[in-house]
C-alpha cells in the first residue's frame, strides 16, 4: 500500500464493539443456537477491543489535524485500554444475554 500511496494514513482498529457490532453480537447469536461455543485453544487468545465512538473520534482528529505529521503517511493501531481473553469476552456476553 505504501508503494502505491506513500502519503496514505492507515488506521487499524482492534475488535470494535458498539451497537449492532459484529464482535460481541457474534457471540450472542451463536449462544442462541448452540449450547456451547467452541473456542480455539480454549479462548486463550487475547483481544483489546475498542468502542466504535473512540474509533470515530480518532479518525476525526486525524482527518481534521493541521499537522501533516499527524495526518500524512502514518499508521495508527487503535485499541481499547483493557486486554481480555476471548473466553472472558464470550463469558461476559453469555452472562449479559442470559434470559
Amino acid at each position: 500500500m505504501r508503494s502505491v500511496a506513500p502519503g496514505a494514513t492507515i488506521v487499524r482498529p482492534a475488535d470494535v464493539f458498539g451497537p449492532e457490532d459484529r464482535f460481541l453480537n457474534w457471540f450472542a447469536r451463536v449462544n442462541e443456537f448452540l449450547p456451547r461455543v467452541p473456542l480455539v485453544e480454549g479462548g486463550a487468545a487475547l483481544t483489546q477491543p475498542i468502542y466504535c465512538l473512540d474509533v470515530a473520534r480518532a479518525i476525526y482528529r486525524i482527518a481534521t489535524s493541521d499537522d501533516p505529521d499527524v495526518m500524512l503517511g502514518q499508521t495508527y493501531d487503535l485499541a481499547g485500554p483493557d486486554v481480555y481473553s476471548v473466553r472472558e469476552v464470550a463469558e461476559y456476553v453469555f452472562e449479559a444475554t442470559r434470559s
